[in-house]
C-alpha cells in the first residue's frame, strides 16, 4: 500500500486559530500518486434518507486535460457517507467500463480515503496469507457479537485467548 497515501488519508487536522496562516493548498500534480495517467474527480450530494442522491464526477488526464464526465440522480441512501461510496462504486464502474487504466479516484470525503487505505492493506495482507472472505447470517457470529459487545461495555483493550 502507497504509506504516502494512508497518511495522507489519516492524518488528523489541526484546529487553526486566526494567527496560524493558512496551510499551502497542495497542487494535483502533488496529490497524484506516480505513474497516474488520470485522474477522476468524484462527489455526491446528499439531502436525507427519503430523497434521491446525486452523484457527478469529471475524468482528466494527468496534465489536467478534461476526457469525461457523468452525473446522475440515484436511489436514497441512509446517510451522506453511504452516498459518497456509492459515488465512487459507480464512478468506478463507468471508469472501468471505458477501460481507463492508471487512474487516481478524488474526493473530499476523508472517511472514503480512510478507508480504502485500510481496504487495500487487508487486501495486500490477505493475498500473502491466501486468506478470503464471505458473507454469513448473522446467526453465524454470536458468539463473537457478544465478545465485540462485552470489549465496548468494559472499555477493553485487545485481549487474545490461545485454546489448547
Amino acid at each position: 500500500m502507497d504509506l504516502k497515501v494512508r497518511e495522507d488519508a489519516t492524518a488528523k487536522d489541526e484546529p487553526t486559530s486566526q494567527t496560524q496562516p493558512a496551510p499551502k493548498q497542495r497542487s494535483i500534480e502533488e496529490i497524484l500518486p506516480q505513474g497516474t495517467e488520470y485522474y477522476c474527480i468524484v462527489d455526491a450530494s446528499w439531502k436525507s434518507p427519503s430523497e434521491k442522491i446525486d452523484i457527478g464526477w469529471s475524468l482528466f488526464s494527468k496534465e489536467g486535460i478534461p476526457r469525461l464526465q457523468g452525473n446522475s440522480a440515484m436511489e436514497s441512501t441512509n446517510t451522506s457517507l453511504e452516498a459518497e461510496a456509492m459515488a465512487m462504486w459507480s464512478t468506478i464502474q463507468q471508469i472501468h467500463r471505458y477501460n481507463y487504466e492508471k487512474v487516481a479516484f478524488l474526493g473530499d470525503s476523508m472517511e472514503i480515503a480512510r478507508s480504502y487505505a485500510y481496504i487495500q492493506e487487508i487486501k495486500s495482507l490477505a493475498a500473502n496469507h491466501e486468506f478470503s472472505f464471505h458473507y454469513v447470517p448473522r446467526n453465524f457470529v454470536s458468539t463473537v457479537d457478544q465478545l465485540a459487545k462485552k470489549a465496548r461495555i468494559n472499555n477493553q483493550q485487545y485481549v487474545i485467548f490461545w485454546y489448547n
